[in-house]
């Protein structure tokens, strides 16, 4: 007997646009949910996020209520998670057990139903989540197939869920089929039969989970009219009804109710492939891509064959690493406060800032998003100013530390209307708060070489269909990009990041289509060197003061000069001054450019 889950999860991120809620909800989420209705015997496994579900209630009433009526009829198990869909390993314990509580407590109050699982964020695992979900009251949590093929587990044992624990709290893991996520919705319906059916020969009962992306069904490129309009989803349902007599279409719950665990596991670090692909450096990722098709040949060896490991996306973008540092050092300050009403407010405005999409890029938006960045800085700065107004600290304030974990110290000025965060390397201003407008103005990205650059290259440029073809869809991550004729010109990649107070010496011939392309070498070391630097407050202004001695290029020779930045800041803006001296015996002929970001005038 075939024991088969069916479960989506729903997500849109904090900051995205409202018309993108719509297209979906329109495409994708109702749809799916009036098809389900109209096969009362099919039950499904439902995670939205508390971010979809807020809008929901508030702009589709309709869709809402039947959630509800579903529920009721018992034909969905609804998933708890993380509210506003954070990454749980790089949140603390406060948040995790936070955010849960929060989508749990509404599940409870909008659909009458307590949820024993627990969606989690793009199948990100760290062996400590088994603490923190048992100590949140999750039962289940649902992981790939890959990540307990990375534990050792046999390829013929997958079709089983497993207990996990860590210092003894315990939860039950639920293995979803790889081999499904690209059966579903991309071939026919009749071929993911044919695959439970292989699965039904090993005998006895056979736990088999498909649980991915709701947005697949009507959403992603091309899938509306495949899984509707062409009626892929009602066959499907229609097919599970038909061989009921040895398919049976369950709920994680049902199965943890009927069914012992197959044993214990340790899982290691993961999420699922094609993440852990996108969190290596672009030359490994480049290199670990060309390597996955033999490795899937020959199946023994995928359970040595991995990526990489998501922290890493913090090391691959400092920009993602910036967020990350602003969201950890709120996070810190606002649990740091006593139990109050505008802690409260405070902890809801940090957690909107700990949604993850932001953080992160793979095939498709994310960190390249400048919205969602924006969301982000704008409710972490919100819920900086729940804080200083209800504690009312001394304006200016200065802290000295190392904020980003970097390797150099940054100084941390704050006063009434602004927060600005330099660093000793290169000397740099690398957030920019206007407090009152909760917009960070350095909120930028620099250009670098990403995984799918390559394929482009690679690819024609004919008008192809996206590889449509009369019998299947491409999957989102399969689809083959088109590429623009000129696209060569437009690859630039930056060889520092890209903030504000940046020192280059340049040459005195170079012009400014040579600078923004590149094409040009600096005179001197001084753009992500280290800078000795110290700040000092003056009344209602701070100043902060750093120093860098170097060398510059001058002809065969090289000659040394002091550079000293003194840059006032205090609540109407930053004023710089340079001062440059010459140490070498030689004269020494360049052109200096400070550089700033978009938003500034100069």
């Amino acid at each position: 007997m075939i024991h088969f889950i069916l479960g989506i999860h729903c997500h849109q991120p904090v900051g995205n646009f409202d018309f993108v809620f719509e297209s979906a909800h329109d495409h994708s989420y109702a749809p799916f949910l009036q098809t389900l209705a109209d096969f009362p015997s099919i039950q499904c496994t439902l995670h939205y996020s508390g971010i979809l579900f807020d809008w929901v209630k508030k702009n589709k009433p309709k869709t809402h209520e039947l959630i509800i009526s579903l529920t009721q009829a018992g034909q969905l198990e609804i998933m708890t998670g993380g509210f506003f869909e954070p990454i749980l390993t790089t949140i603390c314990q406060d948040d995790q057990l936070g955010q849960i509580t929060m989508l749990t407590d509404y599940i409870k109050k909008e659909f009458d139903y307590s949820p024993r699982g627990l969606w989690l964020t793009e199948r990100i695992w760290e062996p400590h989540l088994a603490r923190t979900l048992s100590k949140a009251g999750i039962q289940y949590v649902t992981v790939d197939d890959s990540h307990l093929k990375q534990s050792g587990i046999q390829s013929d044992d997958l079709f089983q869920y497993f207990i996990t624990e860590e210092l003894g709290e315990r939860v039950y893991v639920f293995p979803i089929s790889e081999r499904l996520r690209y059966l579903i919705p991309f071939q026919e319906p009749e071929k993911t039969i044919d695959y439970l059916k292989e699965i039904d020969q090993k005998g006895n009962d056979q736990i088999v989970v498909l649980a991915d992306d709701g947005e697949k069904f009507g959403d992603w490129p091309g899938t509306y009219d495949w899984v509707y309009k062409a009626g892929w989803l009602k066959r499907f349902f229609q097919l599970l009804v038909d061989n009921q007599d040895w398919i049976q279409v369950s709920t994680f719950s049902k199965i943890i109710d009927a069914f012992p665990p197959k044993g214990k596991v340790y899982i290691p670090t993961a999420s699922y492939e094609e993440m852990m692909g996108w969190a290596l450096p672009t030359p490994k990722a480049l290199d670990y891509k060309k390597g996955k098709e033999y490795i899937h040949q020959q199946d023994f060896l995928t359970t040595f064959y991995r990526g990489g490991f998501w922290r890493n996306f913090l090391a691959k973008y400092p920009e993602s690493n910036g967020l990350y540092s602003k969201m950890q050092w709120v996070s810190q300050k606002v649990n740091g406060m006593g139990e109050s009403e505008t802690k409260d407010l405070a902890l809801k405005e940090l957690w909107q800032g700990q949604c993850n999409c932001a953080y992160w890029h793979g095939e498709f938006g994310g960190l390249y998003l400048n919205h969602l960045r924006h969301a982000i800085y704008q409710h972490l700065i919100a819920a900086e100013n729940l804080m200083d107004n209800d504690l009312s600290p001394s304006i200016p304030s200065i802290f000295c530390k190392d904020y980003n974990s970097d390797g150099y110290d940054e100084i941390l000025v704050s006063n009434s209307k602004l927060n600005a965060y330099f660093t000793e390397k290169g000397g740099q201003l690398i957030e920019l708060d206007i407090r009152d407008s909760q917009f960070n103005l350095l909120n930028t990205l620099s250009r670098r070489q990403e995984l799918y650059h390559q394929s482009i290259l690679e690819s024609s440029t004919q008008d192809d269909p996206l590889g449509q073809s009369e019998k299947t869809i491409e999957s989102i991550h399969d689809l083959e990009k088109k590429r623009d004729k000129d696209i060569e010109r437009h690859l630039i990649y930056d060889t520092h990041e890209r903030y504000s107070f940046i020192d280059h010496f340049l040459p005195m011939d170079i012009s400014f289509e040579q600078f923004k392309k590149l094409k040009y070498s600096e005179l001197g070391d001084f753009t992500q060197d280290r800078y000795e630097g110290h700040a000092q407050n003056r009344d209602d202004r701070v100043e902060i003061t750093y120093l860098k001695e170097g060398y510059l290029k001058h002809l065969d020779q090289r000659g040394l000069i002091s550079l000293v930045k003194k840059l006032t800041m205090d609540d109407h803006g930053i004023l710089a001054s340079y001062q440059f001296r010459n140490l070498s015996d030689q004269e020494l002929t360049y052109r200096y450019g400070a550089e700033f970001r978009n938003y500034w005038r100069y």
